[in-house]
């Protein structure tokens, strides 16, 4: 009987080499950075809004962390005044005033390049009446390569008074 040795080792190898293509490793191209986001703003019941009413729909994009305050996380005191953050950078905005019932539709025109995208960008919404937020979105909503042409439905909640 002839060891059969040769011919497993060969055999594994194959599989073990032939996998070593690019399956799976699809590379996202770099796309325009002329971006829309489209939904509606969703109350938790039925409301009728002000005629002062006000609802601004935001995309928001994450800074990174105030270096000073990174530097605190790691056991060194941060420098006295310094931030934890830095405010979000707002990428786009529509502003609605006197909506009408809800859900109000929004359709917002923003700049992102892909590396914004793969780090996520977040949408906020805000309901004002009176010059006062009533409701505010509570859940996150994010924006990220894989999601980007989807439209969005967002929540609002009351703000506590």
């Amino acid at each position: 009987m002839k060891p059969r040795f040769p011919y497993v080792a060969a055999a594994a190898a194959a599989l073990v080499l032939g996998g070593c293509g690019q399956v799976g490793m699809e590379v996202t191209p770099y796309g325009n950075p002329n971006r829309v986001v489209t939904g509606t703003v969703e109350l938790p019941a039925a409301t009728a809004f002000a005629p002062d009413t006000v609802v601004v729909v935001r995309v928001l994009g994450v800074l990174p962390a105030n270096p000073q305050a990174v530097n605190g996380l790691l056991g060194q005191p941060p420098a006295p005044g310094a931030q934890a953050e830095q405010p979000p950078q707002v990428l786009g905005e529509q502003t609605i005033s006197n909506p009408g019932p809800p859900p109000v539709p929004f359709r917002i025109e923003y700049s992102a390049t892909d590396d914004q995208l793969r780090a996520g960008l977040k949408l906020e919404a805000r309901v004002s009446v009176g010059g006062k937020v009533r409701w505010f979105n509570v859940n996150s909503y994010s924006i990220n390569l894989d999601n980007v042409g989807e439209a969005r439905s967002v929540s609002v909640d009351p703000a506590e008074r």
